[in-house]
């Protein structure tokens, strides 16, 4: 471990084999490079180390730092914050020195461009240093860490980018848009016809409360909605009808009220194009300047009878209470992981002649995870590890949990099935009565 905080392996002749400085994380330290072609990715949170939702690219192809959200591909609509060094026309290698300098540098030292300044001594510290962190929020700091004259530290934010951190794109979830308090902290808010999926967890996302986008045979549109504007808003453009640009504010709210497929139409304020837009919403925040017309009112979310494949079916659809938001969708998969498993149909599970009556669910927990043959219940021609077949229907227990709120987010749920993110062993499932 050297002084600089970089662990190096040494081969038999000396030369570095490998070390931490050359496989970073989310964390350069003084000295450290994320060279052309890197990345940073971001923790999933504070206290989990696993691989988060955002990544800090150094693009080797043009020589931009950019930042995206994790899983998209390196385009511009997918970004969120970059240096704007796309034409400098060689590669750049990102460096933070000693006194909190973080800059770009390149074609053999003859370019350079600084993002922070250096940071200022001060009179109570004996010493002070430096790291840049990609964080789980998806903002870039540069941290100051002072030792103290009386023996303890000081932590101070220097610099971060985006300085707007609603301008992130995933700081509000699914059909929600980003503003900023008082405080320049995000808060994340639906819009008109849409309520919280979780009124605990407001970055969790929001869910249509009217049939805004459902259509059935020979519908056009639903006679009882009418149309909200937000205006000075920016949502992620992805259009599935463009009408040209030099659109009229009424004909793009008639264009998106006449097609019961749409939920809402985005007018972009400088030259006049209209896009109409399903669900979900993404990467709303205020400000950018658009308008967002969004269809309310009307096709509302009381039905008069359960709508799905029976063995499917998540347990508030029977229930009659409560809303059922986007948790019984992650249910429905759940079912579906069991049966890829288990080689069986869960309805063939409950309708079996002769077989204890229970569940699919019911039985994977006993014998996949309590008795441990997951091996066993595959094929005999499958080539599989146990380990990963257990870590599936742990998964997928999770998922089919009888409580919405104890069911993973798909988000999670993808991050467990890839390995990134770690699968407490679940509860087992209700018995079937």
């Amino acid at each position: 471990m050297r002084d600089d905080g970089n662990f190096v392996l040494y081969a038999a002749n000396a030369t570095v084999a490998w070390s931490t400085f050359a496989a970073p994380t989310d964390t350069l330290l003084a000295g450290q490079d994320l060279a052309p072609g890197a990345q940073l990715f971001s923790s999933v949170s504070a206290t989990s180390r696993a691989t988060g939702k955002y990544r800090l690219t150094n693009q080797l192809n043009d020589g931009n730092l950019v930042m995206y959200p994790a899983g998209t591909m390196n385009v511009a609509a997918a970004a969120y914050w970059d240096t704007g060094t796309f034409q400098i026309g060689f590669p750049l290698t990102l460096r933070l020195d000693a006194s909190g300098v973080l800059y770009l540098v390149g074609n053999n030292g003859s370019y350079t461009k600084n993002l922070t300044k250096a940071s200022a001594a001060q009179a109570v510290e004996q010493a002070h240093y430096h790291r840049v962190t990609l964080d789980p929020d998806g903002v870039l700091r540069s941290y100051r860490h002072g030792l103290l004259s009386s023996g303890g530290w000081k932590t101070d934010v220097e610099w971060i980018g985006p300085s707007d951190r609603c301008h992130v794109k995933g700081a509000c979830g699914f059909n929600s848009y980003c503003v900023l308090d008082r405080d320049a902290q995000p808060s994340c808010l639906c819009p008109p016809g849409f309520d919280l999926i979780d009124a605990g967890d407001a970055a969790g996302g929001c869910t249509a409360s009217s049939g805004a986008g459902e259509c059935t045979a020979g519908q056009r549109a639903d006679p009882g909605s009418s149309m909200a504007t937000m205006q000075n808003v920016s949502w992620a453009d992805t259009p599935c009808g463009v009408l040209a640009a030099g659109t009229r504010a009424a004909d793009c709210q008639a264009a998106c009220m006449s097609d019961c497929f749409f939920v809402a139409a985005l007018l972009d304020t400088n030259d006049g194009t209209c896009t109409k837009q399903q669900l979900p919403l993404r990467y709303g925040r205020a400000g950018g300047g658009y308008t967002m017309f969004v269809k309310t009112g009307g096709a509302t979310r009381t039905f008069t009878g359960v709508r799905g494949t029976r063995g499917y079916l998540a347990p508030e659809w029977y229930r009659g209470a409560g809303p059922v938001t986007v948790k019984a969708d992650v249910y429905s998969y759940g079912v579906l992981l069991l049966e890829t498993v288990a080689c069986r149909r869960s309805m063939e599970m409950e309708e079996a002649a002769g077989e204890e009556e229970r569940t699919l669910a019911e039985w994977a927990y006993e014998w996949l995870l309590v008795k441990g043959e997951a091996k066993s219940a595959m094929s005999s021609d499958e080539t599989v590890e146990a380990a990963e077949v257990e870590r599936v229907v742990k998964v997928a227990m999770w998922c089919v949990q009888a409580e919405p709120q104890s069911r993973p987010s798909m988000d999670g749920v993808i991050l467990m099935l890839q390995g990134r993110l770690e699968v407490p062993f679940p509860p087992p499932p209700p018995a079937s009565s």
